[in-house]
C-alpha cells in the first residue's frame, strides 16, 4: 500500500488534515446551473452516465444522482472512501457503482459512453506523461458534446505552491510546477492559466475559466489557489 493510499484511508476515517464534507462541491452545483442555462440538461438527466474520478466519499456523484437521477460510477484510491460512498448509495437505492481504482490506470469504460466526467482536484497527482494519457482517455470515453468538469491548483499567486517549489527538501529534477507533498507522499502539479489553455484546449472547447481569490486575506497568504474550467468534447458534425 502506497503512502498516499494510507494517508487517504486514515483521512476518511478521522479527517485530521482536510475539511472533508458530505455535501456536494459548490463548483459542481454552479456547473449544473450553467448547464440548465445552456439548455444542456441532457448531460445530467436520468439517461446520463457520469464518471467521478477520485470520488472520495461519493458526495458529488451522489448529489447528481439524488437531484437529477443520473447513473454512473466513481472510483478512488482509498478503500475507506469507497466503503463510505457505496454505503450511502445503497441506503438511498441509487443506480451508482463504486470501486477502488487509480487515476494512473486506463479508464475501463467503452468509447463515447460517458456524458460527464468529474475531475475535482485529482489529476494534479499525475506526471506529464500521465496527464497526456489521462486527457486522451477522458476524451475517448466522453460522448460528443460531453463535458469534463476540471478543478485543480493554480500556481499563479499561490503562496503555498511557491514555498513548496522553492523548498530545498524537494527531490531534484522535479517537473516545472510540480513538488512532492510531504504529508500525502505524492507529487502534485500546479498549473498556470496559459498551460491549462494550451494543454486542454488542444482537445476540448473551454467554456469557462474561474480563478479563486481566497488565497489572500488582507494581503497575507490564505487558502490554496485553484481554478475551475468547463471542458467540452466537440460535437461531430
Amino acid at each position: 500500500m502506497s503512502k498516499a493510499e494510507q494517508f487517504w484511508n486514515e483521512e476518511y476515517k478521522k479527517a485530521e488534515h482536510f475539511a472533508l464534507s458530505d455535501n456536494a462541491s459548490g463548483d459542481l452545483e454552479k456547473f449544473t446551473r450553467w448547464l440548465f442555462r445552456r439548455k444542456r440538461q441532457d448531460v445530467i438527466s436520468p439517461e446520463s452516465y457520469v464518471l467521478d474520478i477520485g470520488c472520495g466519499n461519493g458526495r458529488n456523484i451522489l448529489y447528481l444522482a439524488e437531484q437529477f437521477g443520473v447513473q454512473g460510477m466513481g472510483f478512488d484510491l482509498s478503500k475507506e472512501a469507497i466503503l463510505q460512498a457505496a454505503q450511502r448509495s445503497k441506503s438511498q437505492e441509487l443506480s451508482l457503482q463504486f470501486r477502488m481504482g487509480n487515476i494512473k490506470e486506463e479508464i475501463s469504460l467503452p468509447d463515447e459512453s460517458v456524458d460527464l466526467v468529474l475531475d475535482l482536484m485529482v489529476s494534479h497527482y499525475l506526471d506529464a506523461e500521465g496527464r497526456v494519457r489521462f486527457r486522451d482517455d477522458v476524451y475517448r470515453v466522453l460522448k460528443p458534446g460531453g463535458f469534463l468538469l476540471l478543478k485543480s491548483f493554480l500556481r499563479t499567486g499561490d503562496y503555498h505552491s511557491k514555498k513548496m517549489l522553492k523548498s530545498k527538501k524537494q527531490p531534484k529534477n522535479m517537473e516545472e510546477g510540480t513538488y512532492m507533498h510531504p504529508l500525502i507522499g505524492a507529487a502534485e502539479h500546479t498549473w498556470t492559466e496559459d498551460e491549462v489553455a494550451e494543454f486542454w484546449g488542444s482537445k476540448f472547447e473551454m467554456h469557462k475559466f474561474d480563478k479563486s481569490f481566497g488565497h489572500l486575506k488582507k494581503g497575507r497568504p490564505g487558502k490554496r489557489r485553484y481554478f475551475v474550467t468547463y471542458l467540452q468534447k466537440p460535437f461531430d458534425y
